[in-house]
Protein backbone atom coordinates (compact mmCIF):
# COMPACT_ATOMS: atom_id res chain seq x y z
CA UNK A 1 0.00 0.00 0.00
CA UNK A 2 2.89 2.23 0.90
CA UNK A 3 4.45 1.21 -2.80
CA UNK A 4 1.12 2.79 -4.34
CA UNK A 5 0.80 5.54 -2.35
CA UNK A 6 4.53 6.69 -3.28
CA UNK A 7 3.79 5.99 -6.73
CA UNK A 8 0.61 8.31 -6.60
CA UNK A 9 2.39 11.30 -5.29
CA UNK A 10 5.37 10.15 -7.41
CA UNK A 11 3.69 11.23 -10.49
CA UNK A 12 1.42 14.13 -9.17
CA UNK A 13 5.16 15.57 -8.88
CA UNK A 14 5.99 15.11 -11.96
CA UNK A 15 2.59 16.29 -13.11
CA UNK A 16 3.10 20.03 -11.62
CA UNK A 17 7.20 19.88 -12.46
CA UNK A 18 5.42 19.34 -16.01
CA UNK A 19 3.43 22.10 -15.66
CA UNK A 20 5.95 24.31 -14.16
CA UNK A 21 8.22 23.66 -16.86
CA UNK A 22 5.50 24.80 -19.17
CA UNK A 23 4.63 28.15 -17.24
CA UNK A 24 8.33 28.97 -17.19
CA UNK A 25 9.06 28.63 -20.81
CA UNK A 26 6.08 31.41 -21.53
CA UNK A 27 8.26 33.13 -18.65
CA UNK A 28 11.14 33.40 -20.79
CA UNK A 29 9.54 35.15 -23.45
CA UNK A 30 7.30 37.31 -21.78
CA UNK A 31 8.98 38.51 -18.37
CA UNK A 32 8.85 42.33 -17.98
CA UNK A 33 5.63 44.00 -15.90
CA UNK A 34 2.67 44.97 -17.76
CA UNK A 35 0.13 47.93 -16.67
CA UNK A 36 -3.69 48.63 -16.77
CA UNK A 37 -3.15 52.40 -16.31
CA UNK A 38 -5.66 53.86 -13.77
CA UNK A 39 -5.78 50.75 -11.99
CA UNK A 40 -2.13 49.99 -11.73
CA UNK A 41 -1.28 53.25 -11.10
CA UNK A 42 -2.96 53.85 -8.04
CA UNK A 43 -1.60 50.43 -6.78
CA UNK A 44 2.40 52.12 -7.45
CA UNK A 45 1.06 55.39 -5.71
CA UNK A 46 -0.14 53.52 -2.82
CA UNK A 47 3.68 51.45 -2.55
CA UNK A 48 5.41 54.71 -3.26
CA UNK A 49 3.36 57.05 -0.96
CA UNK A 50 1.04 55.21 1.45
CA UNK A 51 -1.78 56.66 -0.86
CA UNK A 52 -5.29 54.96 0.00
CA UNK A 53 -7.77 54.69 -2.76
CA UNK A 54 -11.51 55.58 -2.13
CA UNK A 55 -12.51 52.80 -4.98
CA UNK A 56 -9.69 50.06 -4.95
CA UNK A 57 -7.21 47.41 -2.91
CA UNK A 58 -4.44 48.84 -0.83
CA UNK A 59 -3.69 45.78 0.30
CA UNK A 60 -2.42 45.22 -2.81
CA UNK A 61 0.18 48.60 -2.81
CA UNK A 62 1.08 47.55 0.77
CA UNK A 63 2.38 43.95 -0.57
CA UNK A 64 3.99 45.70 -3.80
CA UNK A 65 5.79 47.91 -0.83
CA UNK A 66 6.85 44.99 1.08
CA UNK A 67 7.81 43.13 -1.50
CA UNK A 68 9.45 44.99 -4.57
CA UNK A 69 10.05 48.20 -3.03
CA UNK A 70 13.28 47.09 -1.64
CA UNK A 71 14.36 45.73 -4.40
CA UNK A 72 13.69 48.83 -6.69
CA UNK A 73 12.43 46.37 -8.82
CA UNK A 74 8.69 45.29 -9.77
CA UNK A 75 9.97 41.44 -10.76
CA UNK A 76 9.69 40.05 -6.96
CA UNK A 77 5.91 41.20 -7.21
CA UNK A 78 5.81 38.91 -11.08
CA UNK A 79 7.48 36.39 -9.14
CA UNK A 80 5.21 36.47 -6.43
CA UNK A 81 2.42 36.34 -9.09
CA UNK A 82 4.09 33.56 -10.72
CA UNK A 83 4.19 31.41 -7.54
CA UNK A 84 0.19 32.60 -6.76
CA UNK A 85 -0.43 30.91 -10.27
CA UNK A 86 1.21 27.61 -9.39
CA UNK A 87 -0.60 27.72 -6.23
CA UNK A 88 -3.64 28.64 -7.94
CA UNK A 89 -3.14 25.11 -10.44
CA UNK A 90 -2.15 23.80 -7.34
CA UNK A 91 -5.64 24.35 -5.71
CA UNK A 92 -7.65 23.57 -8.69
CA UNK A 93 -6.55 20.14 -8.83
CA UNK A 94 -6.96 19.74 -4.93
CA UNK A 95 -10.98 20.84 -5.85
CA UNK A 96 -11.28 18.23 -8.63
CA UNK A 97 -10.22 15.67 -6.27
CA UNK A 98 -13.01 16.28 -4.01
CA UNK A 99 -15.21 14.83 -6.59
CA UNK A 100 -13.15 11.96 -6.94
CA UNK A 101 -11.83 13.04 -10.69
CA UNK A 102 -9.03 10.77 -11.87
CA UNK A 103 -5.34 12.00 -11.84
CA UNK A 104 -5.25 11.63 -15.02
CA UNK A 105 -8.21 13.87 -16.06
CA UNK A 106 -7.32 16.89 -12.99
CA UNK A 107 -3.59 17.12 -14.13
CA UNK A 108 -5.31 17.61 -17.91
CA UNK A 109 -7.67 20.26 -16.75
CA UNK A 110 -4.53 21.96 -14.54
CA UNK A 111 -2.87 22.01 -17.56
CA UNK A 112 -5.23 23.51 -18.99
CA UNK A 113 -5.76 26.48 -17.14
CA UNK A 114 -1.86 26.98 -16.65
CA UNK A 115 -1.91 28.06 -20.43
CA UNK A 116 -5.22 30.17 -19.53
CA UNK A 117 -4.89 33.14 -21.61
CA UNK A 118 -6.21 35.00 -18.80
CA UNK A 119 -4.19 33.59 -16.26
CA UNK A 120 -1.21 33.48 -18.24
CA UNK A 121 -1.20 37.64 -19.05
CA UNK A 122 -2.74 39.10 -15.21
CA UNK A 123 0.79 37.51 -13.75
CA UNK A 124 2.58 39.64 -15.84
CA UNK A 125 0.20 42.48 -14.66
CA UNK A 126 0.40 45.20 -11.68
CA UNK A 127 -3.11 44.35 -11.02
CA UNK A 128 -4.55 42.46 -8.19
CA UNK A 129 -6.13 39.30 -10.51
CA UNK A 130 -3.18 37.15 -10.09
CA UNK A 131 -3.23 36.81 -6.15
CA UNK A 132 -6.49 36.97 -5.83
CA UNK A 133 -6.80 33.51 -7.88
CA UNK A 134 -5.54 31.35 -4.89
CA UNK A 135 -7.55 33.41 -2.16
CA UNK A 136 -10.61 32.34 -4.40
CA UNK A 137 -10.02 29.30 -5.21
CA UNK A 138 -9.18 27.97 -1.60
CA UNK A 139 -12.36 29.89 -0.86
CA UNK A 140 -14.11 27.08 -3.42
CA UNK A 141 -12.55 23.94 -1.68
CA UNK A 142 -13.73 25.56 1.49
CA UNK A 143 -16.89 25.73 1.05
CA UNK A 144 -17.39 22.46 -0.88
CA UNK A 145 -15.45 20.59 1.86
CA UNK A 146 -18.26 22.59 4.68
CA UNK A 147 -21.31 21.37 1.83
CA UNK A 148 -20.12 17.67 2.43
CA UNK A 149 -19.54 17.76 6.16
CA UNK A 150 -20.93 20.90 8.39
CA UNK A 151 -18.66 22.15 10.59
CA UNK A 152 -18.52 25.41 12.34
CA UNK A 153 -14.77 25.94 12.40
CA UNK A 154 -15.30 25.83 8.21
CA UNK A 155 -17.65 28.38 8.39
CA UNK A 156 -15.12 30.79 10.39
CA UNK A 157 -12.61 30.01 7.88
CA UNK A 158 -14.66 30.57 5.04
CA UNK A 159 -15.38 33.77 6.11
CA UNK A 160 -12.01 34.63 7.05
CA UNK A 161 -10.72 33.98 2.80
CA UNK A 162 -13.66 36.03 1.90
CA UNK A 163 -12.84 38.86 3.88
CA UNK A 164 -8.86 38.85 2.44
CA UNK A 165 -11.09 38.41 -1.43
CA UNK A 166 -12.49 41.50 -0.99
CA UNK A 167 -9.74 43.45 0.14
CA UNK A 168 -7.95 42.35 -3.08
CA UNK A 169 -10.98 42.82 -5.15
CA UNK A 170 -14.15 44.87 -3.82
CA UNK A 171 -16.55 43.08 -7.02
CA UNK A 172 -16.96 39.62 -4.96
CA UNK A 173 -18.29 41.70 -1.95
CA UNK A 174 -22.05 40.70 -3.49
CA UNK A 175 -20.94 36.92 -3.62
CA UNK A 176 -19.15 36.66 -0.64
CA UNK A 177 -22.30 37.97 1.16
CA UNK A 178 -24.77 36.14 -0.55
CA UNK A 179 -23.15 33.27 0.03
CA UNK A 180 -22.51 34.10 3.93
CA UNK A 181 -26.76 33.74 3.76
CA UNK A 182 -27.14 30.78 1.83
CA UNK A 183 -23.89 28.45 2.12
CA UNK A 184 -25.30 26.66 5.44
CA UNK A 185 -28.71 25.54 3.31
CA UNK A 186 -27.09 24.02 1.04
CA UNK A 187 -25.24 21.45 2.95
CA UNK A 188 -26.46 18.02 4.44
CA UNK A 189 -28.21 18.28 8.29
CA UNK A 190 -29.95 16.31 9.43
CA UNK A 191 -31.64 18.60 11.77
CA UNK A 192 -32.69 21.63 10.58
CA UNK A 193 -32.11 23.85 13.48
CA UNK A 194 -28.61 23.43 12.92
CA UNK A 195 -28.79 25.33 9.56
CA UNK A 196 -29.83 28.39 11.56
CA UNK A 197 -27.51 28.18 13.89
CA UNK A 198 -24.41 28.14 11.26
CA UNK A 199 -26.30 30.51 9.24
CA UNK A 200 -26.49 33.25 12.64
CA UNK A 201 -22.81 31.96 13.00
CA UNK A 202 -21.88 33.03 9.69
CA UNK A 203 -23.42 36.74 10.26
CA UNK A 204 -21.38 37.02 13.94
CA UNK A 205 -18.06 36.06 11.41
CA UNK A 206 -19.18 38.70 9.01
CA UNK A 207 -20.05 40.99 11.52
CA UNK A 208 -16.51 40.57 13.04
CA UNK A 209 -13.95 40.19 9.77
CA UNK A 210 -15.97 42.51 7.35
CA UNK A 211 -16.45 45.66 10.50
CA UNK A 212 -12.85 45.06 11.01
CA UNK A 213 -12.20 45.66 7.34
CA UNK A 214 -14.38 48.53 7.28
CA UNK A 215 -12.91 50.21 10.47
CA UNK A 216 -9.46 49.60 8.87
CA UNK A 217 -10.29 51.28 5.96
CA UNK A 218 -11.76 53.93 7.04
CA UNK A 219 -8.59 54.66 9.72
CA UNK A 220 -6.35 54.56 7.13
CA UNK A 221 -8.44 56.85 4.62
CA UNK A 222 -9.70 59.22 7.77
CA UNK A 223 -13.08 58.63 6.79
CA UNK A 224 -15.81 56.85 8.56
CA UNK A 225 -15.70 53.48 8.45
CA UNK A 226 -16.70 51.54 5.13
CA UNK A 227 -16.25 48.85 2.20
CA UNK A 228 -15.56 51.51 -0.46
CA UNK A 229 -15.60 55.55 -0.83
CA UNK A 230 -16.75 55.06 -4.56
CA UNK A 231 -19.29 51.96 -4.16
CA UNK A 232 -21.78 54.95 -4.74
CA UNK A 233 -20.30 56.36 -7.90
CA UNK A 234 -20.04 53.33 -9.35
CA UNK A 235 -23.66 51.73 -8.97
CA UNK A 236 -25.42 55.58 -10.30
CA UNK A 237 -22.77 55.33 -13.60
CA UNK A 238 -23.97 51.74 -13.92
CA UNK A 239 -27.36 52.88 -14.24
CA UNK A 240 -27.27 56.06 -15.63
CA UNK A 241 -29.52 54.94 -18.62
CA UNK A 242 -32.14 55.06 -16.26
CA UNK A 243 -31.82 57.55 -14.26
CA UNK A 244 -34.67 60.45 -14.26
CA UNK A 245 -35.23 63.66 -12.48
CA UNK A 246 -37.51 61.30 -9.88
CA UNK A 247 -34.25 59.39 -9.30
CA UNK A 248 -32.46 62.80 -7.07
CA UNK A 249 -31.24 62.45 -4.06
CA UNK A 250 -31.79 66.31 -3.52
CA UNK A 251 -32.41 69.77 -5.19
CA UNK A 252 -28.35 69.26 -6.12
CA UNK A 253 -28.72 66.51 -7.51
CA UNK A 254 -32.03 66.98 -9.69
CA UNK A 255 -30.31 70.00 -10.87
CA UNK A 256 -27.44 67.96 -11.94
CA UNK A 257 -29.38 65.83 -13.70
CA UNK A 258 -32.02 68.49 -15.58
CA UNK A 259 -28.76 69.91 -17.33
CA UNK A 260 -27.94 69.10 -20.82
CA UNK A 261 -25.57 66.16 -20.40
CA UNK A 262 -22.20 66.11 -22.49
CA UNK A 263 -22.72 62.72 -22.18
CA UNK A 264 -26.66 61.63 -22.61
CA UNK A 265 -27.76 59.16 -20.14
CA UNK A 266 -29.58 57.20 -22.60
CA UNK A 267 -26.21 55.72 -24.16
CA UNK A 268 -24.95 52.93 -22.33
CA UNK A 269 -21.69 53.25 -23.51
CA UNK A 270 -21.66 56.62 -21.96
CA UNK A 271 -21.30 55.13 -18.38
CA UNK A 272 -17.85 54.67 -18.32
CA UNK A 273 -17.95 58.57 -18.66
CA UNK A 274 -20.40 59.18 -15.75
CA UNK A 275 -17.99 57.16 -13.93
CA UNK A 276 -14.66 58.65 -13.91
CA UNK A 277 -15.28 62.28 -16.25
CA UNK A 278 -15.33 65.32 -14.34
CA UNK A 279 -18.23 65.84 -16.63
CA UNK A 280 -20.28 63.21 -16.16
CA UNK A 281 -22.93 62.43 -13.92
CA UNK A 282 -20.88 61.27 -10.96
CA UNK A 283 -17.98 63.95 -11.67
CA UNK A 284 -20.45 67.01 -11.39
CA UNK A 285 -22.33 65.12 -8.23
CA UNK A 286 -18.30 65.17 -6.63
CA UNK A 287 -17.48 68.93 -7.52
CA UNK A 288 -21.02 69.52 -5.88
CA UNK A 289 -20.69 67.80 -2.85
CA UNK A 290 -18.70 69.46 -0.04
CA UNK A 291 -16.52 66.13 0.64
CA UNK A 292 -15.81 62.75 -1.29
CA UNK A 293 -17.80 61.28 1.26
CA UNK A 294 -20.95 63.26 0.89
CA UNK A 295 -21.09 63.44 -2.47
CA UNK A 296 -20.54 58.97 -2.67
CA UNK A 297 -23.31 59.17 -0.47
CA UNK A 298 -26.09 61.75 -2.69
CA UNK A 299 -24.91 58.98 -5.33
CA UNK A 300 -26.37 55.71 -3.52
CA UNK A 301 -29.10 57.65 -2.59
CA UNK A 302 -29.93 58.79 -6.13
CA UNK A 303 -28.68 55.00 -7.29
CA UNK A 304 -31.47 53.14 -4.91
CA UNK A 305 -34.12 55.88 -6.01
CA UNK A 306 -33.41 54.93 -9.40
CA UNK A 307 -34.33 51.23 -8.89
CA UNK A 308 -37.36 52.26 -6.84
CA UNK A 309 -38.82 54.64 -9.42
CA UNK A 310 -37.47 52.95 -12.62
CA UNK A 311 -36.65 49.12 -11.94
CA UNK A 312 -37.61 48.38 -15.51
CA UNK A 313 -34.94 50.99 -16.95
CA UNK A 314 -32.29 49.16 -14.61
CA UNK A 315 -33.18 45.97 -15.83
CA UNK A 316 -32.99 46.90 -19.40
CA UNK A 317 -29.60 48.22 -18.66
CA UNK A 318 -28.02 44.82 -16.69
CA UNK A 319 -29.72 43.22 -19.88
CA UNK A 320 -27.74 44.93 -22.70
CA UNK A 321 -24.41 44.18 -20.74
CA UNK A 322 -25.44 40.86 -21.17
CA UNK A 323 -25.68 41.16 -24.42
CA UNK A 324 -22.52 43.02 -24.98
CA UNK A 325 -20.74 40.10 -23.35
CA UNK A 326 -21.92 37.83 -26.20
CA UNK A 327 -21.69 39.83 -29.06
CA UNK A 328 -18.01 39.24 -31.03
CA UNK A 329 -18.05 42.71 -31.80
CA UNK A 330 -17.93 43.81 -28.48
CA UNK A 331 -15.43 41.14 -27.07
CA UNK A 332 -13.19 41.87 -29.41
CA UNK A 333 -12.75 45.69 -28.92
CA UNK A 334 -12.61 44.85 -25.06
CA UNK A 335 -9.85 42.04 -25.40
CA UNK A 336 -7.69 44.93 -27.30
CA UNK A 337 -8.17 47.63 -24.35
CA UNK A 338 -7.81 44.77 -21.88
CA UNK A 339 -4.54 44.75 -22.41
CA UNK A 340 -3.69 47.94 -21.42
CA UNK A 341 -2.20 48.53 -25.36
CA UNK A 342 -4.47 51.76 -25.90
CA UNK A 343 -3.93 53.40 -22.98
CA UNK A 344 -1.18 55.95 -22.42
CA UNK A 345 1.02 55.96 -19.76
CA UNK A 346 1.32 59.22 -17.91
CA UNK A 347 5.03 60.89 -18.08
CA UNK A 348 4.37 61.29 -13.89
CA UNK A 349 4.22 57.63 -13.50
CA UNK A 350 6.94 56.93 -16.12
CA UNK A 351 9.19 59.00 -13.37
CA UNK A 352 8.52 57.16 -10.87
CA UNK A 353 9.03 54.21 -11.80
CA UNK A 354 12.31 55.22 -12.89
CA UNK A 355 13.09 56.62 -9.87
CA UNK A 356 11.89 53.44 -7.50
CA UNK A 357 11.46 50.34 -9.23
CA UNK A 358 15.08 51.46 -11.41
CA UNK A 359 15.93 47.95 -11.85
CA UNK A 360 13.87 47.25 -14.33
CA UNK A 361 14.05 47.54 -18.15
CA UNK A 362 10.35 49.66 -19.29
CA UNK A 363 10.44 49.53 -22.93
CA UNK A 364 7.64 51.73 -24.54
CA UNK A 365 6.99 53.61 -27.58
CA UNK A 366 7.09 57.00 -27.75
CA UNK A 367 4.61 58.58 -30.14
CA UNK A 368 2.01 61.68 -30.74
CA UNK A 369 3.74 62.70 -27.71
CA UNK A 370 2.64 60.11 -25.21
CA UNK A 371 4.15 56.71 -23.97
CA UNK A 372 2.88 53.77 -24.87
CA UNK A 373 2.97 49.58 -24.13
CA UNK A 374 4.29 47.00 -26.56
CA UNK A 375 2.75 43.71 -27.40
CA UNK A 376 3.76 40.86 -25.84
CA UNK A 377 3.34 37.30 -26.34
CA UNK A 378 0.91 36.78 -23.46
CA UNK A 379 -1.15 39.74 -25.04
CA UNK A 380 -1.20 38.36 -28.28
CA UNK A 381 -2.41 34.84 -26.93
CA UNK A 382 -5.40 36.61 -25.17
CA UNK A 383 -5.61 38.59 -28.36
CA UNK A 384 -6.87 35.36 -30.50
CA UNK A 385 -9.30 33.81 -27.27
CA UNK A 386 -12.58 35.66 -28.07
CA UNK A 387 -14.37 32.05 -28.29
CA UNK A 388 -13.43 31.54 -24.80
CA UNK A 389 -15.15 34.71 -23.43
CA UNK A 390 -18.02 33.85 -25.20
CA UNK A 391 -18.26 30.30 -22.81
CA UNK A 392 -17.72 31.64 -19.36
CA UNK A 393 -20.91 33.97 -19.01
CA UNK A 394 -22.82 30.05 -19.66
CA UNK A 395 -21.04 28.79 -16.50
CA UNK A 396 -24.40 28.93 -14.15
CA UNK A 397 -26.34 27.23 -16.93
CA UNK A 398 -23.99 24.73 -17.87
CA UNK A 399 -23.78 24.11 -14.15
CA UNK A 400 -27.78 23.68 -13.92
CA UNK A 401 -27.37 21.49 -16.58
CA UNK A 402 -25.03 19.10 -15.08
CA UNK A 403 -27.29 18.40 -12.07
CA UNK A 404 -29.52 16.19 -14.55
CA UNK A 405 -26.55 14.02 -15.01
CA UNK A 406 -24.76 14.05 -11.76
CA UNK A 407 -27.04 13.25 -8.83
CA UNK A 408 -24.36 12.39 -6.44
CA UNK A 409 -22.69 16.03 -6.88
CA UNK A 410 -26.28 18.02 -7.73
CA UNK A 411 -25.10 20.14 -4.61
CA UNK A 412 -21.47 21.14 -5.08
CA UNK A 413 -22.91 22.04 -8.80
CA UNK A 414 -25.47 24.02 -7.62
CA UNK A 415 -23.56 25.57 -4.88
CA UNK A 416 -21.15 26.61 -8.30
CA UNK A 417 -24.11 27.82 -10.49
CA UNK A 418 -25.22 30.02 -7.46
CA UNK A 419 -21.84 31.76 -6.74
CA UNK A 420 -21.08 32.28 -10.42
CA UNK A 421 -24.44 33.61 -11.60
CA UNK A 422 -24.60 35.65 -8.20
CA UNK A 423 -21.00 37.14 -9.92
CA UNK A 424 -22.00 37.83 -12.77
CA UNK A 425 -24.94 39.28 -11.82
CA UNK A 426 -22.61 42.03 -10.30
CA UNK A 427 -20.94 42.45 -13.40
CA UNK A 428 -24.08 43.08 -15.67
CA UNK A 429 -25.85 45.28 -13.19
CA UNK A 430 -23.62 46.75 -10.40
CA UNK A 431 -20.72 47.63 -13.02
CA UNK A 432 -20.49 50.84 -15.09
CA UNK A 433 -17.33 48.98 -17.37
CA UNK A 434 -17.49 46.08 -19.91
CA UNK A 435 -14.21 44.73 -18.67
CA UNK A 436 -13.31 41.14 -19.92
CA UNK A 437 -10.83 40.53 -17.37
CA UNK A 438 -13.50 40.63 -14.68
CA UNK A 439 -14.78 36.77 -16.07
CA UNK A 440 -11.51 35.55 -14.96
CA UNK A 441 -12.55 34.18 -11.79
CA UNK A 442 -15.58 32.20 -13.67
CA UNK A 443 -12.63 30.23 -15.51
CA UNK A 444 -12.33 27.95 -12.33
CA UNK A 445 -15.84 27.20 -11.94
CA UNK A 446 -15.57 25.88 -15.44
CA UNK A 447 -12.58 23.88 -15.27
CA UNK A 448 -14.15 22.55 -11.95
CA UNK A 449 -17.43 21.57 -14.09
CA UNK A 450 -15.27 20.12 -16.64
CA UNK A 451 -13.66 17.82 -14.21
CA UNK A 452 -17.15 16.88 -13.02
CA UNK A 453 -18.35 15.89 -16.47
CA UNK A 454 -15.13 13.98 -17.44
CA UNK A 455 -15.38 12.34 -14.08
CA UNK A 456 -18.51 11.04 -15.69
CA UNK A 457 -17.89 9.70 -18.69
CA UNK A 458 -14.68 7.83 -17.24
CA UNK A 459 -16.86 5.60 -14.81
Amino acid sequence: MNTIHRKIWRNRLLYFSFIFTATAITWIFDHEPKFYFGDSGSYINTAIYGYIPPDRSFVYGFLIHLFSLPFHSLKPLLLIQALAGLISCIGLFVCLKQFSVSDTISFLICLLFSVEPMHMMWQRFVLTEALSMPVLIAYIFVSFSYIKNAQPKKLLLLQFLGVVLISLRMIFLPMILAMALVIPFFARMDDHKKNFKHLAMNLICILIFHGSYCIWNGKLSKAPPAYSYWDGFFQLSAWAPAVTTKSAANPEVLKIISQPQKFPLNNPLNRVHHLWNKDGLTGKIRAAAPNLYTANSWAKITALRTLESNPLGVLKVGGTTYIWFNEYAHLSNELKIDRGDDIPMSSNLLLRLKEFFSADNYQFDFKDGKYWQKPSLTKKIQDHSAPWFFLLPQIPYLCLLATLFRKNDRRPLFYLSFITFVYLLTLFFLMPLFVLRLLYPMTVPFFIFAGICLKRSNT
